[in-house]
């Protein structure tokens, strides 16, 4: 026997902090289309300064009485690079914390709900009233191809059973890893440091990783970078490698070395609004595109077809890379060339 009795409720929470100038348009979407689906959603803000939070008010319209806005001082994250690795865990306690639903589900503000029956739902959790956490396929769009991540990255806690049990799970840091920032643990201690930019005293858990018991159909669309222009999508990137960097105690990666990772330097175009919008993306992405997208954002395109000679070359430079942490100035003239303006114009 389960331990669901009456209705069950189903709750989101994500996390944004300026997002309409960091080029994260898709919160909007995707906050949207939780409201439609789920019984409430809660936002954890860090600190947005440049309206976000107000456009989020008129996107949402008679929807802003399933959302609610939280801002406490402990997810606030210190400007440009003046915050500390674990604030992402934070984040995404603080609103786990705030809900008081029977199932909790984590995703990031560029994931999309698609259409579904809200019943259809809540039948399908009540089936996995025993489990603990249940993950979530993810969806995305490259390269005009709709594609699934091979490993899921939204998760489904049963906090009824977490809370009628006294389980210690929270969003915190592995602690054989040091990462899984976004992965639900077993707490096994706490830690506690000093922000650098405010000087706030913050906490954060450390554990194991809640096993997995089970899969349900839902499966949001993850909308990436799709409005960042490729200057956006690197300086985000550099942000977190020079905090991350910073947590582990080395140094960070170099705009060289992200770009490799990345793939940056094979983006060989941009998708074109007028194609996109023949796509079949929900109506919340649909209407996303027709009001912001211009033809200078990556629209999900991220990586162009592989190239066996620029996988070889990418191969040599990573080894390179690991081994002396320098480039040879031979492989660094032709990654000068592969760089050139020509490479970033739009097919």
């Amino acid at each position: 026997m389960g331990i669901v009795i009456g209705m069950l409720t189903i709750g989101v929470h994500t996390h944004i902090t300026n997002p309409l100038s960091a080029g994260y348009l898709c919160y909007l979407a995707s906050i949207k289309s939780w409201a439609k689906l789920v019984d409430q959603v809660v936002v954890v803000d860090g600190g947005s300064t440049d309206g976000s939070l107000e456009r989020l008010n008129e996107c949402l319209g008679p929807l802003n009485e399933k959302v609610r806005v939280i801002a406490p001082p402990d997810a606030h994250w210190g400007a440009d690079d003046r915050w500390e690795w674990p604030q992402i865990a934070i984040n995404r306690q603080i609103g786990l914390e705030a809900l008081d639903t029977d199932w909790a589900i984590h995703v990031d503000a560029d994931h999309v709900a698609p259409e579904k029956n809200p019943d259809d739902l809540r039948h399908e959790l009540k089936m996995h009233s025993n489990s603990t956490l249940l993950v979530m396929p993810i969806l995305f769009y490259d390269n005009g191809k709709f594609l699934q991540r091979k490993a899921p990255r939204a998760w489904v806690l049963n906090l009824r059973k977490i809370r009628a049990e006294g389980m210690p799970v929270s969003y915190g840091m592995d602690r054989l890893s040091g990462t899984h920032l976004d992965y639900p643990i077993f707490i096994t201690s706490k830690q506690t440091f000093k922000d650098p930019d405010t000087g706030f005293a913050k906490s954060f858990c450390w554990g194991e990783l809640v096993p997995g018991e089970g899969q349900i159909s839902l499966q949001p669309f993850s909308m990436g970078h799709f409005f960042f222009t490729p200057e956006q999508c690197m300086a985000k990137n550099l942000r977190l490698s020079v905090v991350s960097g910073r947590f582990r105690g080395v140094g960070p990666r170099t705009k060289f070395e992200i770009s490799h990772e990345l793939r940056l330097h094979r983006v060989m175009g941009f998708e074109r609004r007028d194609n996109l919008l023949k796509k079949s993306f929900s109506k919340e992405v649909i209407e996303l595109i027709e009001a912001f997208y211009n033809e200078d954002m990556l629209g999900g395109l991220l990586y162009c077809k592989p190239n066996p000679f620029n996988e070889k070359l990418r191969s040599t430079l990573c080894l390179a890379l690991r081994a002396k942490r320098k480039i040879p100035a031979r492989l660094l003239r032709v990654q000068c060339m592969m760089n050139s303006p020509k490479r970033w114009q739009r097919s």
